[in-house]
């Protein structure tokens, strides 16, 4: 299964990357511009089936939300065919994608659960809509409590469970991905490289499927800023988070993660989201402080790919159906 639940954009990216679609309407630098754009050459419809195929077969929903998938693919592939830059072929594929909408994913905390909390919490999240569930937590996290928790979810919930480690120490075999992420605004260098290294052995024994992550602590950051020796990216300083996820995109990571910390007063400022998703070829993914369906709805329609809510389902489990809803923009 844990190919099968690699969150798909991670594909689809690498597919565009490998053919040469990036952001940018431009060649390379240093490079000379090539003549004809990817749809003048014939390559256009060939790079969209890619897309296609590679979402068909790596999705983690299999009924794909319900979509017709082959249709969706005939109504797209006209506008691919007749795309006549690089930059609007991308356009159409981004927009075949959309149809799929805003994914969700529920994040919960083994040192706030017990096992068979976490696995009924899980079990309702899958029955609102989430797409996955992330188990992991700032604080007080064992290899134990990770592995009893990890297999109390996949006991009741039929979606992907993906580590969101805070360390070295909070892994387990049973789960079927891990953000391997690295905290870039951290300074301290255990937190961008050396509890990655440490892991690293023990994901590469248990064939875990890793997911490369650049994760970006924003004010107020809380505890995961505290623990982490973050220096928070400023609310207002738009250009300051872009920069950074820039440089994770540069990096080779393949999601981008702003992250204002559980239970902050406020999420990330949609502002923020809307200018790193501009600038951005690879999904990206908020969290924290999104305690409403207004909320995660002014997040998704300002460009978030991916929405985790973790505090409120803990807090007030009856409030998580709307906010899916409003994610996926039901």
């Amino acid at each position: 299964m844990r190919r099968a639940v690699r969150l798909f954009a991670a594909g689809v990216l690498a597919v565009l990357a490998a053919r040469g679609i990036s952001a940018q309407d431009g060649p390379p630098v240093g490079t000379k511009a090539s003549a004809p754009a990817a749809a003048a050459t014939g390559d256009a419809p060939h790079l969209f089936d890619e897309v296609w195929r590679t979402v068909r077969d790596r999705f983690f929903d299999r009924t794909h939300r319900g979509k017709d998938w082959a249709a969706i693919r005939e109504a797209w592939l006209p506008a691919a065919c007749e795309a006549p830059t690089p930059r609007r072929l991308r356009a159409v594929i981004n927009g075949m994608l959309g149809e799929l909408k805003v994914s969700h994913l529920s994040l919960l905390d083994p040192d706030k659960l017990t096992p068979k909390e976490a696995g009924e919490v899980a079990f309702r999240a899958m029955l609102a809509g989430t797409d996955g569930i992330m188990v992991g937590g700032s604080t007080g996290v064992t290899p134990g409590m990770t592995d009893a928790t990890v297999k109390a979810i996949k006991d009741r919930a039929r979606v992907p469970v993906i580590l969101f480690p805070a360390g070295a120490h909070a892994l387990s075999r049973y789960a079927d991905a891990v953000y391997f992420m690295s905290m870039l605004n951290s300074q301290d260098l255990r937190m961008i490289v050396g509890e990655q290294t440490k892991a690293a052995r023990a994901i590469q024994a248990w064939g875990l499927e890793t997911i490369p992550m650049g994760y970006l602590v924003v004010e107020p950051g809380m505890r995961v800023g505290e623990i982490g020796h973050a220096k928070p990216i400023p609310r207002d300083d738009v250009e300051e988070a872009v920069r950074y996820a820039l440089t994770a995109q540069f990096l080779g990571m393949q999601l981008v993660y702003l992250e204002a910390g559980s239970g902050a007063p406020d999420p990330v400022p949609p502002r923020m989201v809307a200018a790193v998703k501009a600038e951005l070829s690879i999904p990206l993914v908020v969290g924290g402080g999104i305690r409403t369906p207004e909320a995660a709805r002014e997040l998704a329609q300002a460009g978030a790919d991916i929405v985790v809510t973790g505090t409120v389902i803990e807090e007030d489990r009856s409030r998580l159906q709307s906010i899916v809803d409003a994610v996926k923009g039901l």
